[in-house]
């Protein structure tokens, strides 16, 4: 019975788990911002109820971001388990960059 043939990783993946990272970085950002925004309006006012929606739906796209990184590093971590070790993949987001 033979080995399988080892799987080296699709062209970019590295480079797509950064992309998830940076999207992830500049969506809390977004938060952040949008948070300080809303603690300048009354609690009553509708500013502050329309700013507290776009907390929540920004809030619900960081999640879905990080969920979506997660995801795309386990199938990184599946495609280098199968692979040989070779040493010319990043091993960080950092090095990806």
């Amino acid at each position: 019975m033979s080995q399988p043939e080892p799987v080296d990783p699709p062209p970019g993946a590295a480079e797509a788990l950064r992309d998830d990272s940076d999207r992830l970085f500049d969506a809390l950002r977004e938060l952040r911002e949008l948070e300080q925004h809303k603690r300048t309006d009354p609690v009553t006012s509708p500013e502050f109820h329309e700013k507290a929606r776009l907390v929540e739906e920004k809030a619900r796209e960081v999640r879905e971001l990080a969920t979506e990184e997660r995801l795309d590093g386990e199938v990184a971590r599946k495609i280098e388990q199968a692979a040989p070790e070779d040493g010319a993949r990043p091993q960080t987001l950092e090095d990806a960059g």
